[in-house]
């Protein structure tokens, strides 16, 4: 099999919840606000922008942002509107070390989505 020239992986924030994101180096991550109240997926800690170059900007309800990974290394993120949410994006050499997007706790399970992708969803 032939692996995907530009693989995605989908991150959706649900009930004011970041992901913890593995990925290998070169693929990208799509944040989709799965919220009605704004999100953003913006690097940094406690809702201040590092200014390391990417920024969801606001995201509304259902609407993405997508950024592609390329350096090794772990990546903090946050939410510039709520600064309690917090995760990271763990950027490894191979797909083999990657692992599922994950929530810092439990409650979640996997949706598909109509195209066919996987999304996490925190329970509610």
């Amino acid at each position: 099999m032939t692996p995907e020239a530009n693989p995605v992986q989908q991150a959706g924030i649900f009930d004011s919840v970041l992901l913890d994101i593995t990925v290998a180096a070169g693929v990208t991550v799509r944040w989709t606000n799965l919220d009605a109240e704004g999100q953003t997926a913006t690097p940094g800690t406690d809702g201040i922008y590092d200014r390391s170059g990417w920024d969801s900007q606001g995201l509304g309800l259902n609407r993405s942002f997508s950024h592609q990974f390329y350096d090794e290394g772990a990546f903090p993120y946050t939410c510039r509107f709520h600064p309690w949410m917090n995760a990271t994006v763990t950027v490894v050499a191979d797909q083999s070390s990657a692992a599922p997007a994950s929530w810092r706790g439990s409650n979640q399970y996997a949706e598909q989505w109509p195209d066919g992708e996987d999304l996490m969803r925190a329970n509610s």
